[in-house]
């Protein structure tokens, strides 16, 4: 299991931004908005929601560290649920212009990059850090050690950028329901 963040709870909302260079160099955007949430224990909820007026949820991937679970809710009709085994797990990542691809920074990890300094982004101080690699991407990310969670990210490459925020912040204990595998959904254990 990933390690577990203590006593550090919130609720909030998370908005990602990608644009890509269309073929006449226009910009193509897609944007996925959602809920991030974490209690006192650790438990940790990421919703993505449809980008509409409805707000419904798409799927959910929840990661629960007092009881070793981890799974993913599909509508609210299918779950896939995860080993237990950490080398299981696969990070988020970002494809590059050749096609490769970076995992991006992890709040759980150790910090990647260079520190760049500190700005205060919703009302918290961040640690900023940055990645160059020249003819390839660059890459910052600001983490807040108030919350220990990454709350913006910023990736380009030539052809496509994306940038990911955290807003309005609450420093609140999540409902446990929230957290909780629906009893009713089909399984699917990977």
């Amino acid at each position: 299991m990933w390690p577990r963040i203590r006593n550090k709870p919130y609720h909030c909302r998370y908005e990602w931004i990608h644009s890509t260079n269309g073929p006449n160099q226009e910009a193509v955007k897609k944007t996925e908005v959602g809920i991030s949430c974490r209690d006192s224990e650790g438990r940790e909820r990421i919703e993505r929601r449809t980008n509409s007026s409805s707000d419904c949820l798409e799927s959910a991937q929840v990661y629960d560290p007092v009881k070793e679970l981890e799974f993913i809710l599909l509508g609210d009709s299918q779950v896939i649920q995860f080993s237990p085994d950490p080398s299981a797990f696969s990070a988020h990542t970002f494809e590059l212009d050749d096609g490769s691809a970076i995992a991006l920074p992890d709040a759980r990890q150790p910090h990647i990059g260079d520190y760049v300094g500190e700005e205060e982004i919703g009302g918290m101080v961040c640690k900023r850090y940055s990645v160059i690699r020249e003819g390839k991407y660059t890459l910052e990310y600001w983490f807040s050690t108030e919350l220990e969670e990454i709350v913006r990210i910023k990736i380009s490459t030539k052809s496509r950028k994306s940038e990911y925020r955290l807003f309005d912040i609450r420093r609140v204990n999540p409902d446990m329901s929230v957290f909780a595998m629906p009893q009713e959904a089909k399984r699917h254990l990977v």
